[in-house]
């Protein structure tokens, strides 16, 4: 099965045709099989398995299974994450 780490390996639809970096953050970069390079925008059929491939990686992801938890323990988690979100939004 896949977990988180697999997921974050799937390249973005939009990554750079030879090495899959995005365009923001690409600069110039060195792979093998093109050697340094700037940003060269993916095919269509790149693109179109890139987006199979994060699809299929979702569907590999297991959800969290939150019927085995009680009430309690989910109110804990919301005041948790109402408490993380006062504290981004003050500083």
């Amino acid at each position: 099965m896949g977990d988180a780490r697999e997921r974050e390996t799937v390249v973005s639809p939009n990554g750079c045709r030879w090495c899959g970096a995005d365009k923001l953050a690409h600069g110039r970069l060195w792979v093998p099989e093109v050697k340094w390079h700037g940003w060269v925008e993916p095919s269509s059929e790149q693109r179109k398995a890139r987006m199979l491939a994060r699809r299929k990686a979702r569907s590999l992801v297991p959800a969290e299974d939150l019927s085995s938890q009680t009430s309690e323990d989910l109110r804990r988690r919301l005041a948790a994450l109402a408490a993380l979100g006062q504290a981004s939004s003050n500083g």
